[in-house]
């Protein structure tokens, strides 16, 4: 065993170490988008509770304008709480 741990040494440890990178990265990319989904849930709750928006023009231009764009969803407007 130990023999072959030493003569696969190198592609194991870069296999690892790929492991290693490639998690990280992908617990960074999930925090981000978890983090601009909860700022467009906060967007969307807060243009459609303000009362000074009476017509859904000015709810959309609300949205457009405070929301992030590619993340943005029409699902978004069902879960509001």
């Amino acid at each position: 065993m130990k023999k072959l741990l030493k003569e696969y040494q190198i592609p194991i440890s870069i296999i690892f170490s790929g492991l290693i990178i490639s998690a990280t990265l992908y617990l960074i990319e999930f925090q981000r988008v978890e983090k601009i989904d909860r700022h467009n849930k906060f967007a969307v709750k807060l243009c459609l509770d303000k009362k000074i928006y009476k017509y859904s023009r000015d709810q959309e231009k609300c949205l457009q304008s405070h929301t992030i764009k590619p993340f943005f969803l029409k699902k978004n407007f069902e879960n509001v709480d």
